[in-house]
């Protein structure tokens, strides 16, 4: 309970100061051109006087913690949901009626739209940059010393995973479908959350512990890209998902579930499906299969190929362009 209290103490301070930074800026530089990614910025942005506030929407909140929250029961937790999903709900449909919005999938400008209440409002949809300077494939002999140097197998394939641990994720949905995996693999997940115990039991239960790594998160994530040979996107909702960009500059294929009734991603807009296997149903039994058959396609695929599409498809600069109007 402490805790949760001093999480929304801490929420209130950083937008409380966020507020200040921002009057102070709009003080000096009253025409600027504000870029935010979280809808508290975009509104506060809005709230100073700023009158080009272009908000890039990462997500539709009240639709990531249905997801994020699938299978809670407990009373208390139902009602901690409702109340955040309220809070965040109000300011983010504020945001998006005062701000210019910008989205990176129809997927994504379907949910503002229902949220903002503004029907075809012209929401507009750009595309998404990564840093291909930091994510980028390397020859394999760096690649099996840096599998040494970060005390991972060199004698069998890597799976990678990195993000939240909650349940919208699917990480307890990997843990079991690498125990049909029909061939030796080491499943490595990268991240922290509400979900490690569970995902430790499982683990456990499918002994499992010889074949799993768990990495906290860190800054250096891209010495792990390099070192996978698959990266596994096991969510039932992302609007796009930044570590599949990550993936891909980096050279690696992808694994991910075909958007379904019960899987609400982006994947499939993003124009990179020579590079992905897709599971047909939401199941850790077809994401066993999926798995299987990148990890056999992974042997002969071009890493340097993938890379420089993923950097041809997506750009930093390209999105600053679009975002400012340049």
């Amino acid at each position: 309970i402490n805790v949760k209290f001093m999480s929304i103490l801490n929420t209130l301070y950083s937008n409380f100061i966020l507020y200040k930074l921002l009057r102070e800026k709009h003080k000096f530089s009253p025409g600027a051109i504000v870029i935010a990614r979280f809808h508290f910025a975009a509104l506060i942005a809005n709230l100073v006087g700023f009158k080009q506030v272009r908000y890039l929407v990462p997500s539709v909140f009240s639709q990531q913690i249905v997801y994020e929250n699938q299978g809670s029961i407990s009373l208390i937790i139902r009602l901690r949901n409702k109340l955040k999903s309220l809070l965040h709900t109000t300011v983010q449909r504020m945001a998006l009626v005062r701000s210019d919005v910008f989205v990176f999938s129809e997927t994504m400008k379907e949910q503002c739209a229902l949220l903002s209440g503004q029907g075809n409002v012209n929401y507009e949809i750009v595309k998404p940059g990564v840093d291909s300077e930091r994510f980028y494939p390397v020859e394999e002999q760096e690649r099996q010393n840096l599998k040494l140097q970060l005390d991972l197998p060199t004698d069998k394939p890597l799976i990678l995973f990195v993000g939240r641990f909650v349940k919208a994720k699917g990480v307890a949905l990997l843990i079991n479908a690498l125990a049909k995996v029909d061939q030796p693999c080491h499943l490595i997940l990268i991240g922290a959350g509400e979900e490690l115990e569970s995902y430790e039991k499982g683990i456990a239960t499918q002994h499992l512990t010889a074949n799993v790594s768990i990495i906290p998160p860190l800054r250096a994530v891209e010495n792990y890209y390099r070192c996978a040979d698959i990266v596994v996107m096991s969510s039932s909702y992302e609007p796009l998902g930044q570590t599949i960009l990550e993936a891909f500059a980096s050279g690696l294929p992808l694994v991910a579930f075909k958007k379904s009734n019960s899987v609400n991603t982006a994947t499939q807009e993003l124009g990179m499906d020579d590079f992905i296997c897709y599971a047909n149903s939401h199941s850790d039994f077809d994401l066993a299969i999926a798995i299987n058959e990148q990890l056999n396609r992974s042997v002969t695929l071009d890493r340097t190929l993938i890379s420089s599409k993923a950097n041809e498809n997506f750009s930093w600069m390209e999105l600053y362009r679009s975002l400012v109007k340049i």
